[in-house]
């Protein structure tokens, strides 16, 4: 199954939006969750680092099979690493108070290296929030409420 997440543009409307396809995290490994204060440490890292960005712009989220995300529970995490300009991408849903579940995965390269070694979505979390002067380019997509 794939999840399409329509994001704003720069300007308001339609005509800039984008979107990702991401794979769903089931298709490739076993579910996995993260605690809350993972990704918050990352929206922290925001407040700090000028190449890390919090930004609230999901517009849409819907699967191939017609499922959709609740916006106000959902989240991305985008970056590129510096060294190696290798684009990763993490599709998370609020499950509950303390726990996000990812979803999906972007783009096909990262779901070819997780279908070899699932550990490997931790490993880049951790990389993040302890080294995030390995990436050039964070995006930590919000909700709304959270601006």
């Amino acid at each position: 199954m794939k999840w399409t997440v329509r994001l704003e543009g720069v300007y308001p409307g339609t005509e800039d939006d984008f979107t990702l396809t991401f794979t769903n995290i089931r298709d490739i490994a076993e579910p996995l969750s993260v605690k809350r204060y993972m990704i918050q440490a990352i929206a922290d890292i925001a407040q700090e680092k000028d190449h890390y960005s919090a930004l609230p712009n999901i517009k849409e989220i819907i699967s191939d099979q017609k499922e959709t995300l609740p916006r106000d529970r959902t989240s991305l995490v985008l970056a590129t690493y510096k060294e190696k300009k290798e684009k990763i991408g993490f599709l998370l849903y609020l499950r509950d108070e303390l726990t996000y579940e990812i979803k999906g995965v972007w783009p096909d390269a990262l779901v070819d290296k997780i279908q070899q070694n699932d550990k490997k979505i931790i490993e880049i979390l951790t990389q993040l929030t302890d080294e995030p002067d390995l990436f050039e380019d964070v995006s930590l997509v919000l909700p709304e409420s959270r601006f």
